[in-house]
């Protein structure tokens, strides 16, 4: 990060922020889709955005984007849009889904 952060004068990065148990369901269940990125995965997981702020002096959170609040929830077949609104009541229990991490620096 110190090496991005450095080149540039500021900017912002946006990347998804995989917790601890994302990482351990990965390299635990066996599912196909994942084994390419299990297989290189070294990042242990990041449960607390504001824990990545502590990379660099710089690197500030603007926002953390839970994808169960998101309006595209919406347009999912009705199951899962049930399941992923249920969800989105809780931000522990989003946290476990997909989230975007959106910094300044």
């Amino acid at each position: 990060m110190d090496r991005l952060i450095g080149h540039f004068p500021s900017g912002e990065i946006a990347f998804n922020g995989y917790g601890s148990f994302h990482v351990w369901a990965q390299r635990h269940l066996p599912m196909a889709a994942t084994q390419a990125v299990r297989d290189i995965t070294k990042f242990p997981g990041l449960d607390d955005p504001r824990d990545a702020e502590r990379w660099h002096l710089k690197l500030k959170l603007v926002r953390e984007i839970l994808c169960t609040r998101e309006p595209e929830v919406a347009l999912f077949p009705p199951v899962l849009r049930w399941w992923t609104r249920l969800g989105a009541l809780s931000a522990a229990l989003s946290r476990r889904g997909n989230v975007v991490l959106h910094y300044r620096f």
